[in-house]
């Protein structure tokens, strides 16, 4: 009776026995797939996330497509729902999981592979069940890294090896031995980047001094333990602890990850002749500190870092692959560390609490500026119980357990 109804609708359609003959046969139904996106026009995260059913994607040429099982919120995604950059409406662009096809011309991965990656601006994000991405932006994941701390890494890292690799100039490879006499300051040392950032400029680029910002006793501990040889309140004169805390007039780098402007007219006053100083915080208005006669007579110069540029001017892309095979050694033999804070499932209370805590700006925004992974459960389509567990915490780390165990997707957050 099915196929007689069938036939039926195709003979109303088309009343000739022999056109229908003609007909080529129907196409199948696009393989979907779940994914989160804000509503046009953006807003508060709780007014403007939904869940959303779309076509599982096909990769070409040099794509891969990967079934995400953990990916990373970063403070890019508010401003991207906030509507300050052109991107997709789909947000996210840190990610683990694994390679379920590739693209005609990708010979690096197949299927199989557990890679992990940060995308591109103006392709959809992480936050759904699978993701096209370059391959050319791809590495295979950290051995000893779960899905959770391996997706905590790509963004963040990027962010500050290419400061301190392709502004700074400085080298993994110092033959001279010259980086150990050179310093740094991190603004923001228990932040996301200011994390990978410390334990980068003293563990891999080898500087001799690495002074960080961080006021309370759990964040200056934390900054301590990611590498930094010295720790200065970012509430009090930052000159006057450079000379009593450090024991130097000035330094030859300077790394802001917090509010640009109200830092910059106070850097330029420590920083030594033909300093550097490198930004990953953008400001509506004029730079300040810069057009003044020290900054001139120093040969100051300033460089802003944003990772997301590579993909969006499509230049360097394969940069991107190499630092994170270059890092996934480094986690893997003990001389990086993943810094993931706090987890939660991949749905869109979860992902309406990751934007918020995001934009709390906890204690001034100076201490934390964390990434917040959210772990994906296959079996359930992104879902979760609306209600919180008794016991959160406890509950959390059953299911993500659980999800390890059967190949699931997570998330977390960076201190």
């Amino acid at each position: 009776m099915e196929a007689e109804a069938d036939r039926h609708v195709d003979l109303i359609d088309n009343p000739s026995t022999k056109q229908l003959q003609d007909r080529p046969p129907r196409l199948a139904a696009m393989p979907q797939m779940k994914a989160i996106q804000f509503k046009q026009g953006g807003g508060a995260a709780a007014e403007c996330l939904e869940l959303t059913t779309l076509d599982k994607p096909t990769p070409k040429d040099g794509d891969l497509l990967v079934k995400n099982y953990a990916c990373a919120v970063n403070p890019v995604d508010t401003k991207i729902r906030e509507g300050k950059f052109p991107a997709s409406q789909i947000t996210g662009y840190d990610a683990a999981g694994i390679v379920e096809s590739v693209g005609s011309s990708v010979t690096s991965f197949q299927a199989g592979d557990e890679v992990y990656f940060s995308g591109q601006l103006g392709r959809p994000g992480s936050t759904a069940q699978y993701s096209l991405v370059d391959a050319r932006l791809v590495a295979k994941k950290p051995k000893n890294l779960d899905w959770v701390d391996a997706a905590c890494v790509p963004l963040v890292t990027l962010t500050a090896w290419e400061l301190l690799e392709e502004h700074f100039n400085l080298l993994t490879n110092d033959p001279s031995g010259q980086q150990k006499s050179k310093s740094i300051l991190i603004i923001n040392g228990a932040g996301g980047v200011g994390s990978i950032g410390t334990q980068l400029a003293r563990k891999v680029f080898k500087l001799g001094t690495v002074t960080v910002t961080a006021s309370r006793p759990e964040t200056i501990s934390h900054a301590k333990e990611m590498g930094a040889t010295h720790v200065i309140n970012h509430r009090e004169p930052l000159k006057e602890q450079l000379k009593s805390v450090v024991g130097v007039d000035g330094v030859d780098y300077i790394f802001i990850c917090y509010d640009t402007n109200a830092y910059m007219p106070h850097l330029i006053d420590i920083c030594k002749p033909k300093a550097k100083i490198g930004s990953i915080v953008e400001i509506p208005e004029l730079l300040q500190g810069m057009h003044t006669p020290d900054a001139f007579l120093k040969q100051i110069s300033f460089h802003w870092e944003v990772m997301l540029s590579k993909g969006v001017y499509e230049y360097e892309l394969e940069s991107q692959g190499a630092i994170l095979r270059h890092a996934a050694r480094l986690l893997e033999d003990g001389t990086l560390k993943s810094v993931c804070k706090e987890r939660d499932v991949l749905s869109v209370k979860g992902l309406i609490k990751a934007h918020e805590r995001l934009e709390s700006d906890p204690d001034d925004g100076h201490d934390s500026s964390p990434t917040y992974e959210l772990y994906q459960d296959q079996k359930t389509s992104m879902s979760y119980p609306s209600d919180d567990p008794p016991s959160r915490r406890a509950a959390v780390k059953a299911l993500t357990s659980d999800i390890e165990k059967r190949g699931g997707t997570a998330a977390a957050q960076h201190r």
